[in-house]
C-alpha cells in the first residue's frame, strides 16, 4: 500500500503527571457519580413503594385487618406496629436519600472543578487530534494515523 510521504505511527501525546491524576480522579469521581446517581433512583423507588403500602394500609377496611405474606403463609398483623415500620422504613430512606444527594452534589461540583482545570488538557487532544488526518486500513492495521511531519519518533 503507498501513501504518499505519511508514515503510519500511533499517536504521541505526552500527559504530565499531575495530569494524569487528574484525569484518574475524574474517572473515579465519574464512575462515583454514577453509582450514586443509580443509588438515589432505587432510594426513591423505595420511598415511593414504603409511602403506597402506608397508604394502601391507611385505606384497608377488611375484617381480617392486615395480612403480611411471610413465605407461603399470610399472618396477620396489627394495623399500628406495620404501620410503624414503615413509617421507620420512610424515614431511613429518605435519609439516605437526602445524603446520597448531598453525595452527588459535591462529586458534580469536583467534576466541573476538573474539568475546568484540565480543560487546557483536552484543548491539547483537540487540538492534536484536529491536525491529524485519520485513515481506514485493512488488516490489523485499523485505524491508525498518518504524520506527515514524523522525523526520529518526534512529532514536529
Amino acid at each position: 500500500m503507498f501513501f504518499s510521504s505519511f508514515i503510519c505511527v500511533p499517536l504521541l501525546l505526552q500527559v504530565e503527571k499531575d495530569d494524569q491524576i487528574r484525569i484518574n480522579k475524574f474517572s473515579r469521581l465519574n464512575l462515583g457519580y454514577d453509582d450514586l446517581d443509580e443509588e438515589i433512583k432505587a432510594l426513591k423507588k423505595s420511598v415511593q413503594t414504603y409511602k403506597d403500602a402506608r397508604d394502601e394500609i391507611d385505606a384497608c377496611m377488611e375484617d381480617e385487618g392486615i395480612l403480611l405474606k411471610i413465605g407461603e403463609a399470610f399472618t396477620p398483623v396489627d394495623e399500628d406496629s406495620v404501620g410503624e415500620k414503615l413509617g421507620k422504613l420512610i424515614d431511613q430512606a429518605e435519609a439516605r436519600l437526602s445524603e446520597a444527594t448531598d453525595e452527588i452534589e459535591k462529586v458534580k461540583t469536583d467534576l466541573d472543578a476538573l474539568k475546568k482545570a484540565s480543560r487546557d488538557l483536552w484543548d491539547l487532544w483537540v487540538q492534536v487530534a484536529n491536525l491529524r488526518e485519520f485513515q481506514r486500513l485493512p488488516g490489523k492495521y485499523q485505524w491508525q494515523l498518518f504524520y506527515p511531519d514524523y522525523v526520529d519518533g518526534l512529532v514536529l
